[in-house]
């Protein structure tokens, strides 16, 4: 399974989520290895074997065929999070999977991974009301993480009929992308609120 969306909307997050949710479901863990650091995708062996804790066995052999040894009999989740610059080690995710069916793998991406039994979930915005009264606007989920992380900042912070056309403009500009909601509440105080 692949999270696929573009930068900002909470693929990350889905991710950690679906592992917690699921974390009783796989005898032997979930891990979370993250991509966003290697550089190159003969990097991802050596991801996933220090995000299990593994150390090869035998230091003169290749660290990935171990790993896989080792592998073979787990019932485990793990989670590669940004995998989009990494697409050429895409066929590395297959190899897994094919010779290790008791292992799941959840990716999150900007991109698809293109292999033959990938299923994909888009992740887009949150959804945001065009126009509504404070009321009816707290139904939409942009606005409730804006409001949610606006209390952060401010914790007396209400959606009300003084900043409602605020709040909703700011869910519409940011699209409902995760990240851009979080970074505009966090500027909570400089929005004018009329009395």
């Amino acid at each position: 399974m692949t999270i696929v969306g573009p930068g900002g909307m909470g693929k990350t997050r889905l991710g950690l989520a679906v592992g917690t949710a699921l974390l009783e479901q796989f005898a032997d863990g979930v891990y979370f290895v993250d991509l966003a650091p290697l550089a190159h995708p003969d990097e991802i062996g050596s991801a996933i074997a220090a995000a299990l804790d593994y150390q090869a066995p035998d230091k003169t052999k290749e660290l990935f065929p171990q790993l896989l040894t080792t592998l073979s009999q787990q019932q485990m989740l793990l989670i590669l999070d940004n995998f989009e610059h990494l697409l050429a080690g895409a066929p590395l995710v297959n190899d897994i999977l094919q010779a290790r069916p008791q292992l799941s793998i959840l990716a999150t991406s900007r991109q698809r991974l293109n292999l033959v039994g990938e299923s994909r979930f888009e992740l887009g915005g949150l959804d945001f009301p065009d126009w509504l009264t404070p009321e009816d606007a707290v139904e939409y989920t942009a606005v409730q993480l804006f409001v949610e992380n606006g209390r952060r900042v401010q914790p007396d912070f209400v959606l009300n009929d003084s900043n409602v056309t605020d709040v909703v403009r700011i869910c519409q500009l940011a699209q409902g992308m995760t990240l851009g909601l979080l970074l505009a509440a966090t500027w909570l105080l400089v929005i004018t609120h009329k009395s």
